[in-house]
Protein backbone atom coordinates (compact mmCIF):
# COMPACT_ATOMS: atom_id res chain seq x y z
CA UNK A 1 0.00 0.00 0.00
CA UNK A 2 1.24 3.71 -0.99
CA UNK A 3 0.10 5.81 2.20
CA UNK A 4 1.60 8.85 0.59
CA UNK A 5 -1.84 8.88 -1.60
CA UNK A 6 -5.51 8.76 -0.42
CA UNK A 7 -8.83 7.93 -2.17
CA UNK A 8 -11.46 9.03 -0.53
CA UNK A 9 -15.00 8.87 -1.19
CA UNK A 10 -18.45 9.60 0.86
CA UNK A 11 -21.80 8.65 -0.72
CA UNK A 12 -24.89 10.40 0.87
CA UNK A 13 -28.20 8.88 0.90
CA UNK A 14 -31.43 10.22 -0.59
CA UNK A 15 -31.45 14.16 -0.50
CA UNK A 16 -32.87 14.88 3.38
CA UNK A 17 -31.82 17.96 4.20
CA UNK A 18 -34.31 19.88 5.93
CA UNK A 19 -34.87 23.44 6.51
CA UNK A 20 -32.88 22.92 10.03
CA UNK A 21 -30.16 21.31 7.84
CA UNK A 22 -29.81 24.41 5.56
CA UNK A 23 -29.41 27.04 8.52
CA UNK A 24 -26.21 25.10 9.67
CA UNK A 25 -23.76 24.92 7.34
CA UNK A 26 -19.94 23.12 7.76
CA UNK A 27 -16.61 24.88 7.25
CA UNK A 28 -15.64 23.70 3.89
CA UNK A 29 -13.73 26.61 2.18
CA UNK A 30 -10.01 25.00 3.35
CA UNK A 31 -11.10 22.10 1.87
CA UNK A 32 -12.14 23.20 -1.60
CA UNK A 33 -9.39 25.27 -1.99
CA UNK A 34 -6.86 22.90 -1.47
CA UNK A 35 -8.03 19.52 -2.59
CA UNK A 36 -8.99 17.59 -5.96
CA UNK A 37 -12.66 17.41 -5.70
CA UNK A 38 -14.94 15.07 -7.78
CA UNK A 39 -18.48 16.37 -7.36
CA UNK A 40 -20.75 13.60 -8.79
CA UNK A 41 -23.55 14.96 -11.08
CA UNK A 42 -26.44 14.00 -8.17
CA UNK A 43 -24.61 16.55 -5.88
CA UNK A 44 -26.84 19.56 -5.45
CA UNK A 45 -24.89 22.96 -4.77
CA UNK A 46 -26.41 23.06 -1.39
CA UNK A 47 -24.89 19.76 -0.05
CA UNK A 48 -21.47 20.72 -0.87
CA UNK A 49 -21.14 22.27 2.24
CA UNK A 50 -24.41 21.40 4.27
CA UNK A 51 -23.43 17.48 4.06
CA UNK A 52 -22.32 16.04 7.50
CA UNK A 53 -20.53 12.72 5.42
CA UNK A 54 -18.83 15.14 3.06
CA UNK A 55 -17.40 17.49 6.16
CA UNK A 56 -16.66 14.55 8.18
CA UNK A 57 -14.94 12.81 5.59
CA UNK A 58 -12.72 15.93 4.39
CA UNK A 59 -11.75 16.67 8.38
CA UNK A 60 -10.67 13.71 8.82
CA UNK A 61 -8.50 13.27 5.70
CA UNK A 62 -7.33 16.64 6.44
CA UNK A 63 -6.11 15.58 9.77
CA UNK A 64 -4.71 12.56 8.59
CA UNK A 65 -2.91 14.68 5.58
CA UNK A 66 -1.50 17.32 8.42
CA UNK A 67 -0.64 14.25 11.14
CA UNK A 68 1.56 12.37 8.27
CA UNK A 69 2.92 15.46 6.52
CA UNK A 70 1.54 14.42 3.20
CA UNK A 71 0.99 15.90 -0.25
CA UNK A 72 -2.46 17.77 -0.58
CA UNK A 73 -1.92 16.95 -4.43
CA UNK A 74 -1.68 12.85 -3.75
CA UNK A 75 -5.19 13.42 -2.10
CA UNK A 76 -8.63 12.87 -4.36
CA UNK A 77 -12.23 12.71 -2.79
CA UNK A 78 -14.90 11.87 -4.52
CA UNK A 79 -18.44 13.22 -3.41
CA UNK A 80 -21.62 11.58 -4.65
CA UNK A 81 -25.14 10.77 -3.71
CA UNK A 82 -27.12 7.39 -3.97
CA UNK A 83 -30.59 7.84 -5.99
CA UNK A 84 -33.34 5.51 -7.79
CA UNK A 85 -32.53 4.52 -10.43
CA UNK A 86 -29.08 3.57 -12.18
CA UNK A 87 -27.40 6.82 -13.28
CA UNK A 88 -25.61 6.95 -10.13
CA UNK A 89 -23.60 3.80 -10.24
CA UNK A 90 -22.27 3.63 -13.53
CA UNK A 91 -21.12 7.10 -12.83
CA UNK A 92 -19.40 5.79 -9.67
CA UNK A 93 -17.86 3.31 -11.33
CA UNK A 94 -16.41 5.12 -14.04
CA UNK A 95 -14.90 7.85 -11.41
CA UNK A 96 -13.51 5.34 -9.32
CA UNK A 97 -11.45 3.79 -12.62
CA UNK A 98 -10.89 7.78 -13.36
CA UNK A 99 -9.29 8.52 -9.98
CA UNK A 100 -7.57 5.36 -9.51
CA UNK A 101 -6.20 6.04 -13.07
CA UNK A 102 -4.44 9.30 -11.27
CA UNK A 103 -4.05 8.41 -7.76
CA UNK A 104 -2.64 4.53 -8.52
CA UNK A 105 -3.95 1.17 -7.29
CA UNK A 106 -2.24 1.22 -3.88
CA UNK A 107 -3.44 4.16 -3.02
CA UNK A 108 -4.95 4.02 1.06
CA UNK A 109 -8.63 3.78 -0.09
CA UNK A 110 -11.59 4.56 2.06
CA UNK A 111 -15.45 4.89 1.21
CA UNK A 112 -17.82 5.71 3.59
CA UNK A 113 -21.75 5.76 2.15
CA UNK A 114 -25.11 6.26 3.46
CA UNK A 115 -28.55 4.83 2.64
CA UNK A 116 -29.34 4.54 -1.10
CA UNK A 117 -25.28 5.59 -1.54
CA UNK A 118 -24.77 1.88 -0.10
CA UNK A 119 -26.26 -0.08 -2.48
CA UNK A 120 -25.27 2.22 -5.52
CA UNK A 121 -21.31 1.56 -4.18
CA UNK A 122 -21.90 -2.22 -4.36
CA UNK A 123 -23.38 -1.77 -7.76
CA UNK A 124 -21.07 0.28 -8.99
CA UNK A 125 -18.45 -1.93 -7.70
CA UNK A 126 -20.33 -4.94 -9.41
CA UNK A 127 -20.25 -2.74 -12.80
CA UNK A 128 -16.61 -2.70 -12.75
CA UNK A 129 -16.78 -6.24 -14.23
CA UNK A 130 -15.49 -9.79 -13.31
CA UNK A 131 -12.09 -7.98 -11.78
CA UNK A 132 -13.14 -5.24 -10.07
CA UNK A 133 -9.58 -5.16 -7.90
CA UNK A 134 -7.39 -4.96 -11.44
CA UNK A 135 -9.02 -1.67 -11.90
CA UNK A 136 -9.23 -0.25 -8.91
CA UNK A 137 -6.95 -2.12 -6.19
CA UNK A 138 -7.94 -3.09 -3.10
CA UNK A 139 -10.80 -0.91 -0.89
CA UNK A 140 -9.05 -0.40 2.81
CA UNK A 141 -12.01 0.45 4.86
CA UNK A 142 -15.68 0.22 3.69
CA UNK A 143 -18.09 2.10 6.05
CA UNK A 144 -21.42 1.06 5.38
CA UNK A 145 -24.30 3.69 7.29
CA UNK A 146 -27.82 2.08 7.39
CA UNK A 147 -27.53 0.74 3.84
CA UNK A 148 -31.03 0.48 2.21
CA UNK A 149 -33.06 0.78 -1.23
CA UNK A 150 -36.17 -0.79 -2.63
CA UNK A 151 -36.62 -4.41 -2.89
CA UNK A 152 -35.89 -4.40 -6.48
CA UNK A 153 -32.08 -2.45 -6.11
CA UNK A 154 -31.51 -4.45 -3.26
CA UNK A 155 -31.67 -7.42 -4.91
CA UNK A 156 -28.62 -7.38 -7.06
CA UNK A 157 -26.48 -6.53 -3.91
CA UNK A 158 -27.86 -8.85 -0.89
CA UNK A 159 -28.09 -12.37 -0.68
CA UNK A 160 -30.16 -14.64 1.70
CA UNK A 161 -28.21 -16.06 4.39
CA UNK A 162 -28.57 -18.35 7.37
CA UNK A 163 -28.96 -16.79 10.24
CA UNK A 164 -30.42 -18.42 13.23
CA UNK A 165 -33.57 -20.73 12.60
CA UNK A 166 -34.15 -18.57 9.13
CA UNK A 167 -32.69 -16.96 6.23
CA UNK A 168 -32.17 -12.75 6.56
CA UNK A 169 -30.85 -10.51 3.21
CA UNK A 170 -27.52 -9.21 3.90
CA UNK A 171 -25.59 -7.29 1.99
CA UNK A 172 -22.86 -8.48 0.36
CA UNK A 173 -19.24 -7.75 0.52
CA UNK A 174 -17.07 -8.18 -2.38
CA UNK A 175 -13.77 -10.10 -1.29
CA UNK A 176 -11.59 -7.35 -2.38
CA UNK A 177 -12.89 -4.92 0.27
CA UNK A 178 -9.86 -5.30 3.04
CA UNK A 179 -12.36 -4.18 6.39
CA UNK A 180 -16.14 -3.29 6.72
CA UNK A 181 -18.13 -1.51 9.36
CA UNK A 182 -21.96 -1.54 9.09
CA UNK A 183 -23.50 0.84 11.20
CA UNK A 184 -27.70 0.66 11.49
CA UNK A 185 -30.69 1.40 13.83
CA UNK A 186 -34.06 -0.27 14.35
CA UNK A 187 -35.49 2.45 15.54
CA UNK A 188 -37.37 5.09 13.80
CA UNK A 189 -37.66 5.60 9.80
CA UNK A 190 -36.05 3.28 7.65
CA UNK A 191 -33.92 0.47 9.06
CA UNK A 192 -30.78 -0.52 7.45
CA UNK A 193 -29.22 -3.84 6.22
CA UNK A 194 -26.62 -6.25 7.95
CA UNK A 195 -23.78 -6.95 6.22
CA UNK A 196 -21.73 -9.94 5.43
CA UNK A 197 -22.08 -13.80 6.37
CA UNK A 198 -22.52 -14.53 9.92
CA UNK A 199 -19.11 -14.83 11.31
CA UNK A 200 -17.41 -13.19 8.62
CA UNK A 201 -13.95 -11.24 10.58
CA UNK A 202 -13.57 -8.81 7.77
CA UNK A 203 -17.10 -7.65 8.44
CA UNK A 204 -18.56 -5.51 11.64
CA UNK A 205 -22.31 -5.04 12.01
CA UNK A 206 -23.39 -3.06 14.86
CA UNK A 207 -26.45 -1.78 15.62
CA UNK A 208 -26.79 1.69 17.35
CA UNK A 209 -29.41 2.07 20.22
CA UNK A 210 -30.66 5.39 22.06
CA UNK A 211 -29.62 3.97 25.42
CA UNK A 212 -26.17 3.56 24.23
CA UNK A 213 -26.17 6.95 22.55
CA UNK A 214 -27.84 8.47 25.98
CA UNK A 215 -24.62 6.56 27.52
CA UNK A 216 -22.08 9.02 26.23
CA UNK A 217 -24.50 12.09 26.89
CA UNK A 218 -23.09 14.01 23.65
CA UNK A 219 -24.30 16.47 20.93
CA UNK A 220 -23.21 16.94 17.68
CA UNK A 221 -21.83 20.84 17.46
CA UNK A 222 -19.56 20.48 14.28
CA UNK A 223 -21.06 22.78 12.25
CA UNK A 224 -19.90 26.53 11.52
CA UNK A 225 -22.18 27.94 13.53
CA UNK A 226 -22.47 26.98 17.02
CA UNK A 227 -25.78 24.89 16.37
CA UNK A 228 -25.87 21.67 18.16
CA UNK A 229 -28.01 19.00 17.51
CA UNK A 230 -29.33 16.73 19.89
CA UNK A 231 -28.76 13.08 19.33
CA UNK A 232 -31.82 10.92 18.66
CA UNK A 233 -31.41 7.51 16.87
CA UNK A 234 -33.05 7.71 13.81
CA UNK A 235 -32.10 7.32 9.92
CA UNK A 236 -31.76 10.93 9.80
CA UNK A 237 -29.56 11.81 12.57
CA UNK A 238 -27.15 8.58 11.60
CA UNK A 239 -24.25 10.56 10.46
CA UNK A 240 -23.95 12.74 13.15
CA UNK A 241 -24.13 9.81 15.51
CA UNK A 242 -21.51 7.72 13.94
CA UNK A 243 -19.36 10.95 14.06
CA UNK A 244 -18.99 11.46 17.50
CA UNK A 245 -20.34 8.48 19.50
CA UNK A 246 -17.67 5.21 19.19
CA UNK A 247 -19.53 2.42 17.32
CA UNK A 248 -16.64 0.81 15.13
CA UNK A 249 -14.61 -2.31 16.86
CA UNK A 250 -11.21 -2.23 16.13
CA UNK A 251 -8.81 -5.33 16.49
CA UNK A 252 -7.99 -4.22 20.10
CA UNK A 253 -11.31 -4.57 20.90
CA UNK A 254 -12.68 -1.19 21.49
CA UNK A 255 -14.86 1.03 19.93
CA UNK A 256 -14.30 3.99 18.16
CA UNK A 257 -15.55 7.11 15.96
CA UNK A 258 -15.88 6.70 12.43
CA UNK A 259 -13.68 9.86 12.20
CA UNK A 260 -11.02 7.51 14.85
CA UNK A 261 -11.50 4.40 13.06
CA UNK A 262 -10.42 6.06 9.45
CA UNK A 263 -7.50 7.22 11.14
CA UNK A 264 -6.66 3.89 13.03
CA UNK A 265 -6.56 2.07 9.71
CA UNK A 266 -4.67 3.92 8.24
CA UNK A 267 -1.93 3.77 10.52
CA UNK A 268 -1.90 0.12 10.95
CA UNK A 269 0.77 -1.60 9.71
Amino acid sequence: MDKSRILAVSMLGMNRLSKSDIDHPFDMEEYFKKYSIEWMRQVKEVEKDHSTPFYELASTVDSIVKEHSLSPDNIRFVFGRGTIGRSTEKELAEVLQKKTAEIGKDAFKVIVAKCFGVVDTLRAFQLLGTNPEGKIGRINLLILIDGYAPLRSRKRVTEKMNVGKGKKRRLIIPEFVDKTYNLIQRTSGVTGLRAGKPGEKRVENFVIKQDYVDSFNRVYDHYKCDYKRKLEVSHGNMEEITSVIPCCMDSDGKMYTVTEIIKRTYAAD
